[in-house]
């Protein structure tokens, strides 16, 4: 039996495909109608078979045909050349829907209410002295906040396309990683050109920033090998 989603050959009678997780109790049903059609007609292979003196293996043995044999002779095996396609492994595919996305889209809340409150800075005190002497920054840390609750509800979108096999899941994944480093790129070299005067304050944001953009640059990386391997699998 063949799976109707990947097209990859699956055990008869089990009720998922052990490659894609795809649903199969349709085909199970409609082999057992094509089954039960054939008793109704009368027909049964094994019946005919011998009804016509023809029987499957003495035929072969006959002729000398041995299908191991044969396939021995002519040096092919079906696994050599890719009819049996070998399982994927699906488990960062699931970390990737049920976790990674869900904690983008609670960090990008986190930070824009940090942003929006000013709590990023510290307390109360702590944020009146950043935009009494930076007075740029609060409109800075505003637009920052808007871009992440943008990125929170595109991050859930992506993980909606994702987890319905949508053939442009894996690209909207990619622009997802691209814009999180965008923002963090932005927020830092803006800020620390505000804060130029202020080494302490511009380092620390921009080794925030870069280390958030390394670590989203390395998903980025491993999932676009990742994805790419199980292209097949995103046909919706």
């Amino acid at each position: 039996m063949r799976c109707s989603r990947c097209g990859n050959e699956v055990q008869d009678g089990i009720g998922y495909c052990n490659y894609c997780g795809n649903d199969l109790s349709n085909n199970i049903n409609q082999q057992m109608n094509v089954q039960n059609q054939g008793a109704v007609n009368g027909y049964n292979q094994n019946q005919y078979g011998a009804a016509n003196g023809y029987n499957q293996n003495q035929y072969g043995a006959a002729n000398g045909y041995n299908q191991n044999q044969y396939g021995a002779a002519n040096g092919y095996n079906p696994n050599q050349y890719g009819n049996t396609a070998p399982a994927l492994g699906m488990k960062w595919y699931k970390f990737v829907i049920y976790c990674q996305l869900f904690l983008t889209m609670l960090f990008s809340l986190i930070n824009s209410i940090q942003l929006f409150s000013g709590s990023v800075y510290g307390g109360k005190m702590e944020k009146e002295l950043v935009y009494e002497i930076f007075s740029s920054m609060k409109a800075l840390d505003i637009i920052i906040a808007l871009l992440y609750i943008g990125l929170g509800v595109y991050a859930f979108l992506v993980r909606m396309q994702l987890a319905g096999f949508k053939k442009n899941g894996p690209k909207l994944y990619y622009i997802l990683c691209i814009a999180s480093m965008a923002i963090n790129l932005i927020y830092a070299v803006t800020a620390s050109i505000i804060v130029k005067s202020s080494s302490g304050m511009s380092l620390n944001v921009m080794g925030r920033a870069i280390f958030q953009t390394v670590a989203m640059g390395a998903l980025l990386v491993a999932n676009y090998i990742y994805f790419g391997k199980r292209k097949q699998l995103f046909t919706n």
